[in-house]
């Protein structure tokens, strides 16, 4: 099994090695579908973060994910939160 925040710190390293790339990236290979559900649950989660934001230009074009330009700074606050150094209500309010 795999939680939404160990899936969440996969991507984010990711997008720590390249600032862009497709969203069908996030998606390789053959995969559970209970993987699957995680990893989208995730990326909806990252772009409520500002972690991530998504892009579509034309319907049923290509999605787009890039870092959010406080990618940097959300990604502290994600860390923190993760860590427990603060109270969760107060980094939920930082990231949101």
């Amino acid at each position: 099994t795999i939680r939404i925040e160990d899936r969440i710190e996969e991507m984010i390293q990711t997008l720590i090695k390249k600032q862009h790339c497709l969203f069908e990236e996030f998606f390789p290979g053959a995969k559970s579908k209970l993987w699957l559900i995680i990893t989208f649950m995730a990326l909806l989660e990252m772009s409520r973060l500002r972690l991530i934001k998504i892009l579509q230009v034309e319907q049923h074009g290509t999605i787009h994910c890039t870092r959010h330009e406080n990618f940097d700074k959300n990604i502290g606050d994600w860390y923190n939160l993760q860590s427990g150094e603060e109270e969760e209500e107060s980094a939920m309010l930082k990231v949101s």
